[in-house]
């Protein structure tokens, strides 16, 4: 069979195809200059406006280090491998994971970074329109109450920043109207193939562990691997102190 005649290039082929946001990844707009020693004594003003005792310390100085750089673009920005623990370069178009025990901060400093963004007026670009960064912080746990409630898990599925608190903690399976479903997974799946949102995860449980596989699977642990920027928390627990 004679090959037909390639007339146009794959590049001008390309040019033709519509943008869609589904194909477009969050390209980050730098927030710069900053000075990273006044932007943590800012982060603990914060905390201490929730907790007079919150304290940047030993045990979490690296991951608001990383959150700062994160926030503004930070090319430096790290996180750790998820089974190695060694330090790696970070993806600033990648989401948060914050691993540790129950405690240790993991929500707190989502929390704290989440009102710093609007301090610093921190945006996004996403198929060339321009937004800023903003997420509510949803428990596991309740977003499954609403499956059971209303059957519905569209909204966590498709709103462009999130963070999920306490992931692992939910019930596996919830049940309404006779349909039993595996929310958390469906909806990281669902999220792991969007390179336009944003994902940010709070667990007691590490990335790689085998709690996490077994819990959603290695399709869902491998989306986490793809969409998350790994960090850990270690210490004591600072509810206490």
């Amino acid at each position: 069979m004679a090959k037909m005649k390639r007339t146009h290039s794959i590049g001008e082929l390309l040019k033709n195809v519509p943008v869609d946001d589904f194909f477009q990844p969050v390209r980050r707009i730098p927030v710069v200059p900053y000075d990273i020693e006044i932007a943590l004594d800012v982060i603990e003003a914060l905390g201490r406006e929730r907790k007079p005792t919150f304290v940047i310390d030993s045990e979490n100085s690296f991951v608001f280090e990383q959150l700062v750089k994160w926030v503004h673009a930070d090319p430096s920005f790290e996180a750790l491998h998820p089974i190695t623990r060694k330090r790696i370069p970070g993806d600033l178009t990648k989401g948060i994971y914050i691993a540790g025990n129950t405690g240790t901060g993991k929500t707190w400093a989502l929390d704290i970074i989440r009102i710093y963004l609007a301090i610093d007026n921190v945006r996004i670009k996403v198929a060339g329109v321009v937004r800023p960064i903003k997420w509510g912080i949803y428990r596991a746990d309740s977003i499954c109450d609403e499956y059971t409630s209303t059957g519905e898990v569209a909204k966590f599925k498709n709103l462009r920043h999130i963070c999920i608190h306490d992931l692992g903690a939910e019930p596996q399976e919830s049940l309404h109207m006779g349909n039993r479903i595996r929310v958390l997974q469906q909806i990281i799946e669902n999220r792991g193939d969007r390179v336009d949102y944003l994902t940010h995860i709070t667990s007691n449980y590490p990335l790689a562990s085998n709690y996490i596989l077994d819990r959603y699977g290695e399709r869902a642990q491998n989306r986490l691997f793809e969409m998350c920027n790994y960090l850990e928390l270690t210490g004591k627990d600072r509810r206490k102190c």
